[in-house]
């Protein structure tokens, strides 16, 4: 390795299959490179192109210097540096400190000069802590241009920004049922995913009812008891810059149906005008408003479903409401007896109507009695 030198002379330099390193250095006179083999010129200056024979290549480093400051005081930051080539090939370089340097190749030149590859483009990322990453952008000329350090000016970290989408504050929340908190953060340092989230939930007496802490911008929430609470959503970044929002919020008693309306008369809690109970689960008779009051029905939040004869967990029949679904399925064997429905006629159901068999029975019974009346009316004639 040669540092530092002037060289002159008619042949300065050389070179012929060993490699050789020149570092800041200025070589007057001749240079000349052969065999299989790279001579590295870092921050070297020649006074004529150098003669490069098959095989062999030189390569030109440059040298820059980069700094970061705030109000004046250097800080420590950690440099990335990214070069693109003439012939589609990147380098990355990493360098932290201070006052920093990185050497970078901005040409390589071969014996043909068709094959040689120049620098494009450098883009150097700077990220200091507590503060917002900054870049810049240079093309070799302009990096040939410079006679100073490659300065970052650092800006102060600023709070993140928050825009709550869901829930707002006229939104009905009812208790036992998930609502979604979602919001839209961002920041001038880090990605919405790389931040904090946090939710606390406090009741009109202040106490804490519910606290979650996660790096998803979406949480979701169910709180079982109706009243009013304070959602309060705090968003952190990675230099624990924060912003916090608080919204009110009011969760009513849980109504299934959703036949708390204005035409629910909440003293008797009775709907006139559709002709049913109606309300607050809590209140309503028939929470899922098919006809059956839940006293009787087997499944009192499914208007497909009320009865099951049998007790084995499927309904009798599934008969949705238009626009209702279920994931019930109907029972083929009502009485459970192991005879499918289909076999035997009109299953015995619990709820008054007679099956085929008790029907012809009846019939039977019937005729025989009448039969009978008939001879004992002829007998007592004669």
């Amino acid at each position: 390795m040669i540092d530092n030198a002037v060289i002159s002379s008619s042949t300065s330099l050389s070179v012929e299959d060993y490699p050789v390193i020149v570092n800041n250095a200025s070589i007057i006179g001749v240079v000349e490179v052969s065999g299989a083999i790279v001579l590295q010129l870092i921050d070297t200056q020649l006074d004529q192109a150098a003669s490069i024979y098959t095989g062999a290549s030189i390569d030109y480093y440059h040298t820059i210097e980069m700094m970061s400051t705030y109000l004046a005081i250097v800080k420590p930051t950690n440099y990335h540096l990214d070069i693109v080539y003439s012939n589609g090939d990147e380098e990355q370089i990493q360098v932290d400190g201070t006052y920093v340097e990185a050497i970078i190749k901005f040409t390589t030149r071969y014996a043909e000069s068709t094959n040689d590859v120049s620098m494009l483009s450098l883009n150097i990322i700077a990220n200091s802590l507590g503060h917002p990453t900054e870049s810049q952008s240079f093309t070799m000329f302009e990096l040939q241009q410079l006679v100073t350090p490659v300065i970052f000016t650092l800006n102060e970290n600023q709070p993140p920004q928050i825009n709550t989408i869901s829930p707002s504050s006229t939104d009905q929340i009812m208790q036992t049922i998930p609502f979604e908190s979602i919001i839209d953060a961002s920041d001038d340092f880090d990605s919405a995913s790389a931040m904090s989230y946090q939710w606390v939930i406090t009741n009109d007496a202040g106490s804490e009812v519910y606290s979650y802490n996660s790096n998803n911008y979406n949480n979701t929430i169910t709180l079982n008891s109706p009243g009013s609470y304070l959602l309060k959503i705090v968003v952190i970044d990675s230099n624990q810059a924060q912003t916090e929002e608080i919204i009110p919020i009011e969760v009513i008693l849980l109504d299934s149906d959703g036949d708390y309306l204005s035409t629910c008369d909440d003293t008797t809690w009775f709907d006139l005008a559709a002709s049913r109970s109606c309300g607050p689960d809590v209140y309503d008779d028939d929470d899922d408003n098919d006809g059956i009051i839940d006293s009787r029905d087997d499944w009192p939040l499914d208007a497909c479903a009320w009865q099951d004869t049998d007790g084995d967990g499927q309904p009798d029949e599934v008969n949705c409401p238009e626009g209702v679904v279920s994931d019930l399925f109907e029972d083929q064997d009502d009485d459970g007896d192991g005879i499918p429905d289909v076999l035997e006629g009109t299953s015995d159901k619990s709820d008054g109507q007679f099956n085929l068999v008790t029907l012809i029975l009846l019939v039977i019974g019937i005729v025989v009695v009448i039969m009978f009346v008939v001879r004992t009316r002829k007998g007592l004639q004669e």
